[in-house]
């Protein structure tokens, strides 16, 4: 697939399940720049995880009804 082929499959698959949620590493700026530009949301809330190294920042797109 193409880059913008990309923005198609989030969309899809946020329009048939609702909203697409996950956490990506705070330290992985190219995966945050890219989940950007595909239309994500991503917060700017820290969130760690109990057995899990490191810091996450939640992401969404599309939203739940």
């Amino acid at each position: 697939l193409g880059p913008a082929a990309w923005r198609i499959v989030a969309a899809c698959l946020a329009a048939a399940n609702g909203e697409l949620r996950n956490w990506v590493d705070a330290r992985n700026a190219p995966a945050i720049r890219w989940l950007k530009w595909l239309g994500f949301e991503v917060s700017d809330e820290i969130v760690r995880f109990p057995r899990m190294p490191g810091k996450f920042h939640p992401y969404r797109y599309g939203s739940a009804s």
